[in-house]
């Protein structure tokens, strides 16, 4: 159901649909990475083939794990290159000649290792955090541990005086209890 609008011009649904993708979504993505989208006279955006594929790029660069920041920056080195790259398209038959597409290519490979290196950092900070307080509660559990040991010994050790008390006790009461009354009367 696209259709096109004046041969190559396509609405944002028309967009959406395509890309599938809601038109909010897009709009945020246009806003973030400042893609500057014709409108017509009403003031309705309208996409252009290059916008569309524009837009796929973005689409892949995100599925690679770049963030918007990211992509931008991105597609502002294109822009770069792509421009200083007009004045040598005739001489050279190339839409990019091979010392910019080797600047290019080496930006792009800066930008994702920059991203990954962010991600990576964060996700490693954040574990190194989470090892720390795990760290910190193992030494509060050991403590508590320790504690509770000595509670437990200490009782324990309560009870054990208590029954050699009584062992004694109780010995000394068979021993009297086993003496002759002549022992016992004259003792």
């Amino acid at each position: 159901m696209t259709k096109i609008i004046n041969d190559e011009l396509y609405s944002i649904g028309q967009i959406c649909e395509l890309l599938e993708i809601e038109n909010f979504n897009l709009r945020y993505i246009e806003k973030t990475i400042g893609l500057n989208i014709k409108r017509n006279t009403v003031g309705e955006r309208i996409y252009s083939p290059k916008d569309i594929e524009t837009l796929k790029f973005i689409f892949e660069l995100k599925d690679k794990g770049l963030n918007y920041k990211a992509i931008k920056k991105v597609l502002r080195h294109q822009e770069e290159v792509v421009v200083d790259s007009v004045a040598h398209e005739a001489e050279e038959g190339l839409i990019i000649p091979d010392d910019k597409l080797q600047k290019f290519m080496s930006m792009i490979k800066n930008t994702i290792d920059e991203s990954i290196e962010n991600k990576v950092n964060s996700k490693l900070e954040g574990i190194t955090n989470s090892i720390e307080i795990l760290v910190k509660q193992n030494k509060e559990l050991k403590q508590d541990l320790e504690h509770e040991q000595k509670k437990h010994f200490i009782e324990l050790d309560k009870k054990l005086t208590k029954l050699r008390d009584s062992q004694d006790n109780l010995k000394k009461y068979h021993e009297e209890k086993n003496k002759s009354w002549f022992k016992n009367f004259f003792r």
